[in-house]
């Protein structure tokens, strides 16, 4: 067993509190699994440990990013405790906490606790926003953690997710914190039951199962089979949407499976072989390019004709102009749009089917 599922003692985890009360069978069937990561995981994490500790080294574009997470976090901290320089709250920095005989855990990134008052903050590194504190599972299942080991009549709970703008918040009253336990223990029971439910949905693609899961595999089928998509009802169709990334996903990874058995051994699979790639031709050192092309043609290629072969990224801009400004995300993306807003151009990309929330 992996060294995450050590540390919960293989009972739920706040953090899977969302795709639990859709799939109660998620829990059972990862377990043993190991955790998938990435790079933009990885990033999250140092940002957190960083947060946590202030001791690790961090590129530019992460300091700045945890930086912009401290900021932020210290203004709900003055917004919640405006004395608090004065009388200073309990601080919880991930500190796992555990709901009564440790039936679930989980560790918040930030906890101060006042005089019945409380505040949770998450912080998100990603470029894609999350739901709204109001309705982030995570929190909500966090909320009950809290108040069964400390005493609090309310709970504000954040997002912290500097790279989507300002924070969002929701604050629980008493009712509201009894209305989180009651959404968490109802989940927990139908989880700890004999034949917790799986349900094939949004949540298939980041779960660990997803290759093994029987019910997964049941709507992968189903989708093979289609011979008509004209021929498909709305029910089938909302049925068949909330799969299809899982679906693409475990596609995609058989074929990058092919790819590596044939590349140890190009007879692997029968009837098949590797085929190379097309070759794709960029200038990688955008500046030397220009220099030498500017030295072998004098005055007839200058700065502004080189700069129109160019596709500038808003994005990356905004790195480099942070980086040399010394300044967060948010910081540098209002100073882009002062000073360049009528330099970027848009373009409306193709709509997509999402769910509605």
């Amino acid at each position: 067993m992996n060294e995450v599922l050590d540390e919960r003692q293989g009972v739920p985890s706040a953090s899977d509190g969302g795709p639990l009360e859709e799939c109660h069978g998620k829990h059972h069937m990862e377990k043993g699994l190991a955790d998938e990561t990435s790079e933009a995981a990885n990033e999250g994490n140092r940002v957190h440990e960083w947060l946590y500790e202030e001791k690790i080294e961090l590129s530019d574009e992460e300091m700045m990013l945890a930086k912009e997470c401290e900021v932020q976090r210290n203004m709900l901290m003055d917004i919640t405790f405006n004395d608090r320089h004065n009388v200073s709250p309990l601080i919880l920095k991930e500190q796992r906490l555990w709901y009564r005989n440790n039936r679930y855990s989980g560790k918040p990134d930030f906890v101060a606790i006042r005089g019945g008052v409380c505040l949770l903050v998450d912080y998100k590194c990603g470029r894609i926003t999350v739901p709204h504190a109001k309705e982030n599972a995570q929190l909500r299942w966090t909320v009950p953690l809290i108040a069964s080991k400390y005493k609090v009549n309310s709970v504000t709970v954040a997002i912290v997710q500097p790279r989507c703008g300002r924070p969002t918040l929701h604050t629980y009253d008493e009712a509201g914190i009894k209305a989180c336990r009651s959404k968490v223990v109802s989940t927990l029971r139908k989880v700890e039951g004999d034949n917790p439910r799986l349900k094939p949905g949004l949540g298939c693609r980041y779960c660990k199962a997803k290759a093994i899961c029987p019910a997964l595999s049941e709507k992968q089928d189903a989708i093979a089979r289609v011979e008509d998509v004209l021929a498909l009802t709305p029910v089938q169709m909302s049925e068949f949407l909330p799969v299809i990334k899982a679906v693409e996903e475990r596609c995609k990874a058989i074929k990058d499976r092919a790819r590596d058995m044939l590349s140890e051994d190009e007879s692997a699979i029968p009837g098949y072989r590797l085929k190379p790639g097309n070759i794709e031709r960029r200038v990688g050192d955008q500046v030397t390019a220009f220099n030498r092309l500017e030295n072998e043609l004098g005055g007839g290629f200058d700065i502004e004709m080189y700069l129109k072969c160019c596709n500038v990224s808003v994005t990356k801009l905004q790195k480099q102009l942070a980086v040399a400004g010394e300044m967060g995300p948010t910081e540098a993306k209002r100073l882009l749009n002062t000073v360049l807003g009528d330099a970027i151009t848009e373009r409306q990309k193709s709509s997509t089917v999402a769910k509605e929330k």
